[in-house]
């Protein structure tokens, strides 16, 4: 992500996502629902940029720490709710709705957002490979 953009890594991750999402719910065979959802899965490794985010967005340390406590009771809460809603959602409405609920998600995880208390814009920075503290330096000897 700090070679890339963090911001950038982010919505790659969230549209490869989305799009695996799509193919999986339209696909009208196994073997595509299989590589729909592959694609999803491998988009979804590159989700965990949103907490990079989280340290460059929030400076200030107490509202750091409470982001990081929503983004990880967030992701502790669609864990436990996920499997059950969809199994929910695939008995009510057949197993397109699965994927097409992931989609929402990640489009979700897409939308801008806002300081909810003062109605501000918080701006997701992008990081490049010059401003990281953890970019590769080479040597000279």
């Amino acid at each position: 992500a700090d070679l890339l953009g963090r911001r950038r890594v982010l919505q790659a991750g969230a549209a490869v996502f989305v799009l695996g999402s799509l193919l999986a719910g339209l696909a009208p065979t196994i073997a595509a629902l299989i590589a729909g959802r592959v694609l999803a899965g491998v988009a979804a490794l590159l989700l965990p940029a949103s907490l990079a985010l989280i340290r460059v967005i929030w400076a200030d340390p107490h509202e750091r720490a409470h982001a990081i406590g929503v983004w990880a009771g967030t992701n502790g809460a669609a864990l436990a709710i996920g499997p059950t809603l969809g199994g929910w959602l695939i008995q009510v409405a057949g197993w397109h709705m699965g994927p097409f609920a992931s989609t929402l998600t990640a489009l979700g995880a897409t939308a801008p957002e806002g300081d909810r208390r003062g109605g501000t814009q918080k701006s997701a920075p992008d990081s490049t490979a010059r401003e990281s503290r953890h970019s590769v330096r080479r040597r000279t000897h």
